[in-house]
């Protein structure tokens, strides 16, 4: 079951296991729970109907009445109140891992009880005996097993004669019990942890360690405390806890929360419940911190006064760190609970300097200020204690007592900016927004900041983006609302500058102009970077904001330079430009401030400086390009295409690589897929528009007609046809990889045909020539790029001319070009892998290897369906067990074994076959039960299982299977008594689809055919001890005629010998003793059965 592991508690009555539990739930409250058990008795008065027990376990199975001698008074568990026979049901379906009888009634242990615990994120408590220990051992229910014992039985026998509760016969009972329980807890494998409670400290200190890794799962999880960690902040007043505090608030605005106290006072004028204070009775108070809901609470002028969990979680659901402002008691009190918050005291830097600030505010009297100064000592003595708090800041020097503060504050301030959803309900977003980072650009006019950013934004389309500003002058003709500002009135703009809600803001001319955080926000949506450019008071005002953009400016190589530049334009007066200059200085002064920028670019070079700006945000832009779902709404798709990586392949005509890459396209059919390119001529009679080739690549650029003449005549793609208007204005923005014109027509392919590709999930592979790769290599489509080679030009010739079809001429041509390719390809960095052909299959080989992570990606996604070829890929889900042996191995007894012990873990295809159905067979009905029984193996495995074994079929035609079989939709097939059998692909699927492990119970030649396959399972065999121990297991059965007995034995022989042979099987179990043989089986299948168990679903 999903969530923290379960506890397996055991131990006799007397060991101390009830006091060691009850400890263990009052340190760590709220991370243990206890399911609630079944029962056939009625209910007694009080007792509810499915009520669970939040502060003590449910007590299980024979150890019922033992351990509620232990427990206090206080334990009345409720139960699941139902009748013997619906509780047999369920026993009998396996519902249970536990169940006994007491008085007349059943008592038990669902698995859904279980869960239902760890649903709500608790480790669930299972108090049993050692019978119940051994039941539960049966299951699946993988808890950790831990036994308390006494240190002897003397000891036990007294802790128990001083209890003074039970009569002679009824403790010999109780000590005959112990005995037999501490003899089985020491047998090898039956606990996880034996504590011998002869300390009981060092006891509780074993079980904390045993089970400190779930604790810390739990404490770890978002649903307990969920957010950021708050943040305990004590000191004495005067300390300058408060300044520190306010500052804090002030910068990181929307960062911080308070929790909502509880008191039990009277409201004030004015006074809201709920936001100054939740005025509640002293009845309410006392309930809550009786239940342990509240982490501080103090008393004063008669009044309750306390701080609530729930409070705090209030805080932290709206993603703010809930700041705890308290004293030093206060402190104590909350490291007994769980809260985990960072512990910060702020404390003066001597008495002396605390009272001289003290009694310069001349606000109380001289007692008040002594007892203040009392209090003072005893926080500063008890603040140096080592563990009471993370960080201790001495407030000598304001500024660096603030660097501290928020250094240590830093990592958690960063969680609530990087959050994505970051707005909350009852204060203004203020968090850094989702999406990448913007970027803050500045510089005088003249550094050639505009050169840079145009030049940016050409290369990379679609990759950054622009906020609209806010402004309150009025529209000029032709400017649209919201696209080129956002027009509206001077009262709403200083409204949201009053509320925050605006990064930066000036006016001009009578109007205000300004950016909100919502507007980058609307760009960072698009997965654009927002670019922002603003003089260096902009600069400033931004650093007052949490943004958190990239700061850069660009900068001229000097004044003399910059005022050249500025006079060179003769656009602006003497007066004008004067002023332009003066700021100037103002910007290059201000620049080289220290973290005023991340980056200053002196432009003293474009070249040089381009790549530095490009170099600063290459981080961001591969985000933007990485992003799956990279298109916008204004702009084209210009980042990386979702899905696996395309392959550029490129060589010479005659190396070979379309033999290459038609083997690849049969070995790995619907791995691959092909683009359909775009052209501005005519379509041919026959051609479809927009129709893809599913056989061979589309044919790109210069390399057209050249690779044309090497593949076959079925090669006729059918294109995008396009006007040549249209397709140069998709060029001109960006649009195509590559282009090429040929014959007065122009040929190329977009980013979008390569995305139609990669969207399923297919490779897509561009068969380009070597001017195709430079272009290719100029955009951002990240493919792998491989050539093919020749061995040489002498064996390149031969090759071309054994072909015979082309002149002298041509073929001059075409070596010509070869021998440019062959230059080119050798070039550092032009491609990832250059294979010379000179041997077929060593060059397959290494086409393979070089993308086998590619294809692996494919066959591994969940969703490897293509609409155009049958799946292929490795189905979805856990891996699938192929299980195969002889007749008499033992093979059924182990699968029949292991589908009990794990019910609802594994499945069975549908087998497809061409005779006809059954009376009372249906079709396509799966077996629940039972395995299909698929190929050669289909009556002798039948033999073997029980007669209840009757699968039902997908029912279908000769014809439709053999041309199923013949698309290779198919993982094995056979013939039987004039009918097919099979197992299709997709019937494997519909298994994994359930998350199960599908088994496939096959014989050795359907093991081979598998193997022909991509299916990627897990293969075991089983086999019999000898032959002669086989015969004798046969021969008992006396089911067959001695003919019959012969021809599998024969068979055996075969399958044992081949089941030798060096990577056949996984795993090869010869069962000559069956528990021993069921252990390596489940252990070779227990991370898959894992995987299936810790599926939420």
């Amino acid at each position: 079951m999903a969530g923290p592991r379960p506890v397996v508690l055991s131990g006799p009555s007397g060991a101390g296991k009830s006091t060691l539990l009850k400890r263990l739930m009052k340190d760590y409250e709220g991370v243990f729970g206890f399911s609630v058990s079944h029962t056939t008795r009625n209910p007694r008065p009080g007792e509810v109907d499915g009520k669970g027990l939040s502060s003590l376990p449910m007590l299980l199975g024979a150890v019922l009445l033992p351990v509620a001698d232990v427990l206090s008074s206080e334990s009345s568990p409720d139960y699941h109140f139902t009748t013997r026979e619906k509780m047999q049901e369920g026993i009998d379906k396996g519902e249970f891992i536990e169940n006994a009888e007491f008085s007349g009634n059943l008592y038990g242990t669902s698995k859904s009880a279980i869960e239902d615990v760890k649903a709500k994120n608790l480790i669930c408590i299972l108090d049993v005996d050692i019978q119940g220990v051994k039941n539960i051992k049966e299951t699946d229910l993988n808890p950790i097993y831990i036994s308390v014992q006494p240190p002897s039985m003397e000891i036990l026998e007294k802790r128990l004669r001083d209890r003074q509760t039970e009569t002679e016969d009824s403790l010999q009972k109780r000590l005959d019990a112990a005995r037999t329980d501490m003899e089985l807890s020491n047998e090898p494998g039956m606990f996880d942890l034996v504590i011998v409670n002869d300390d009981l400290e060092a006891a509780y200190d074993q079980l904390k360690s045993a089970l400190m890794e779930e604790i810390q799962k739990v404490q770890d999880a978002k649903n307990v405390m969920a957010g950021p960690r708050p943040v305990v902040l004590s000191g004495p007043s005067g300390a300058g806890k408060s300044t520190l505090l306010k500052r804090l608030m002030k910068d990181y605005e929307g960062v911080f929360g308070f929790s909502v106290s509880h008191t039990t006072r009277n409201p004030r004028p004015g006074e809201v419940d709920g936001k100054d204070y939740h005025f509640t009775t002293r009845e309410n108070v006392q309930e809550g911190i009786d239940k342990g809901e509240f982490i501080e609470n103090a008393e004063f002028s008669g009044n309750m006064y306390g701080t609530s969990k729930s409070a705090i979680e209030d805080v932290q659901a709206q993603n703010l760190i809930c700041i705890l402002d308290v004293d030093i008691q206060g402190v104590k009190n909350i490291k007994e609970t769980d809260l985990n918050p960072i512990y910060i005291s702020v404390q003066p830097p001597s008495m002396e300097i605390l009272e001289k600030r003290l009694r310069d505010r001349q606000t109380e009297t001289e007692d008040s200020l002594q007892k203040r100064l009392d209090a003072a000592r005893t926080d500063m003595e008890l603040s140096n204690e080592p563990g009471m708090f993370d960080l201790v800041i001495v407030n000598d020097d304001l500024e660096a007592a603030y660097d501290q503060l928020k250094s240590a504050l830093m990592e958690e301030i960063q969680k609530v900016q990087d959050t994505k959803d970051c707005t909350s309900s009852s204060t203004h977003a203020v968090c850094v927004m989702a999406g990448p980072r913007p970027v803050v650009l500045s510089g005088p006019s003249g550094a050639g900041k505009s050169t840079l950013l145009k030049r940016l934004m050409k290369d990379y389309e679609g990759v950054f983006g622009f906020s609209v500003s806010h402004t309150t002058r009025d529209p000029r003709p032709g400017e649209v609302d919201g696209k080129d500002y956002h027009f509206t009135t001077r009262e709403k703009v200083q409204e949201g500058i009053d509320k925050g809600e605006f990064i930066e803001n000036a006016e001009f001319s009578g109007n205000m102009y300004g950016t909100s955080k919502s507007a980058i926000e609307d760009v960072k949506a698009k997965n654009l970077i927002c670019i922002l450019d603003v003089d260096i008071q902009g600069v400033k005002n931004i650093k007052e904001t949490d943004l958190n953009p990239i700061y850069i400016s660009v900068q001229p190589p000097s004044m003399e330079i910059l005022e050249k530049r500025l006079r060179d334009r003769q656009t602006e007066t003497e007066d004008s430009l004067q002023k332009r200059l003066d700021a100037a200085r103002t910007d290059m002064e201000l620049s080289n401030e220290p973290g005023m920028f991340d980056l200053v670019i002196v432009n003293d070079d474009l070249e040089a400086a381009y790549d530095q700006l490009k170099s600063a945000l290459m981080e961001e832009i591969q985000k933007v390009q990485d992003a799956k779902d990279c298109t916008s709404s204004s702009t084209p798709a210009v980042c990386v295409m979702a899905g696996p990586r395309p392959v550029v392949l490129s060589g010479p005509s005659g190396a070979g690589k379309s033999t290459l890459l038609k083997r690849l396209m049969k070995d790995y059919e619907g791995v691959f897929g092909f683009s359909v390119s775009h052209t501005t001529r005519n379509p041919r009679p026959g051609e479809v528009d927009g129709k893809g080739l599913s056989s061979l690549p589309m044919l790109l650029g210069a390399v057209l007609l050249p690779v044309a003449d090497v593949l076959s005549s079925e090669s006729s793609p059918d294109y995008h046809f396009t006007t040549r208007e249209k397709m140069q204005e998709d060029i001109d923005k960006g649009e195509f990889i590559e282009n090429a014109e040929f014959s007065g027509n122009m040929y190329g392919t977009s980013k979008s045909a390569i995305e139609d590709v990669q969207a399923q999930n297919l490779i897509c592979i561009l068969d380009v020539d070597i001017q195709g790769v430079k272009n290719i290599k100029e955009t951002d489509l990240n493919p792998i790029y491989i050539s093919v080679q020749p061995p040489s030009m002498e064996i390149l010739e031969k090759r071309l001319r054994d072909r015979q079809t082309e002149t002298e001429d041509s073929l001059q041509k075409r070596l010509d070009a070869a021998r440019t390719d062959m230059e080119l390809s050798n070039e550092p960095g032009m491609f990832d892998l250059v294979i010379v052909n000179d041997d077929l299959e060593a060059a397959y080989d290494q086409l393979k290897s070089a993308l086998m992570e590619e294809i692996q990606k494919v066959q591994d996604a969940k969703d490897c369906t293509s609409s155009s070829t049958p799946a292929v890929c490795v189905m979805a889900g856990p891996r699938p067990v192929v299980l195969s042996g002889p007749s008499g191995a033992g093979k059924s007894t182990l699968l029949k074994r292991l589908m009990k012990d794990y019910e609802g873990v594994f499945g069975f295809s549908v087998s497809h076959t061409t005779r006809n159905p059954r009376p009372g067979e249906v079709d396509g009905k799966g077996l629940s039960s039972l395995p299909m029984l698929l190929g050669a193996v289909l009556l002798p495995v039948a033999d073997v299982l029980s007669s209840e074994s009757s699968p039902d079929y997908h029912f279908t035609t000769r014809e439709k299977m053999q041309e199923d079989i013949d698309k290779g939709e198919f993982i094995e097939n056979a013939e039987f008594s004039g009918n097919m059998y099979g197992t299709s692909k997709s019937a494997i699927e519909d298994v994994q689809a359930q998350n199960l492990i599908c088994i496939l119970d096959v014989d050795i030649q359907g093991v081979k055919n598998i193997k022909e396959t991509d299916l990627n399972p897990i293969y075991i065999s089983v086999q019999p001890p000898s032959m002669e121990i086989l015969e004798k297991r046969l021969r008992d059965r006396q089911t067959e005629t001695e003919d019959s007995l012969q021809k599998r034995l024969d068979a055996a022989r075969t399958d044992m010998e081949l089941s030798n042979e060096p990577g056949m099987f996984d795993l090869v179990i010869v069962n000559d003793d069956l528990e021993a043989a069921y252990d390596q089986l489940k252990s070779a299948l227990m991370e898959e059965i894992q995987k299936v168990q810790d599926a939420k679903e």
